[in-house]
Order: C-alpha cells, then structure tokens, then sequence
C-alpha cells in the first residue's frame, strides 16, 4: 500500500514541529505542488531525486516566484 506522504507530513508538522494553522496550509500547498510536479513526470516523492529537486527549482523560478518563496519551496 502507498503511503500518504502528504498526511503524515501535515501530521509531523503539527504535533511534532507545533506550527500554527496557517503555516501548515502554506507547506502542504508547497508540497502539494511538488507533488504535482513528480506525477507531471511520472515519479513518485519518495523517489525524486536530487536533479529531480533541481528541475523543480528552476520551474519555479520560472515562473516569477520571488527567491524567497522558491526557497520556502
């Protein structure tokens, strides 16, 4: 069975790093559209790899995000 990677993140960051609400939504969207990003190219999280990451970087930057919010990302 898959693991439900985006669950068990929104669980770590709420019980274990005790952020708020907000915070929370903010990283599940950034996660999300990793998410999105992977299934684009047909890779499942747990197997992105580090040039992986660096493909999505750059998507990012490429679309106007502030280098602040790509480092977030």
């Amino acid at each position: 069975m898959d693991r439900d990677w985006l669950t068990e993140y929104e669980t770590y960051l709420r019980v274990e790093k005790g952020l708020s609400h907000n915070s929370v939504m903010a990283y599940l969207r950034d996660l999300k559209k990793l998410s999105t990003f992977a299934k684009f190219h047909d890779i499942s999280l747990a197997d992105l790899k580090q040039e992986d990451l660096t493909l999505w970087i750059k998507d990012l930057q490429m679309t106007g995000l502030a280098a602040r919010s790509v480092a977030r990302h």
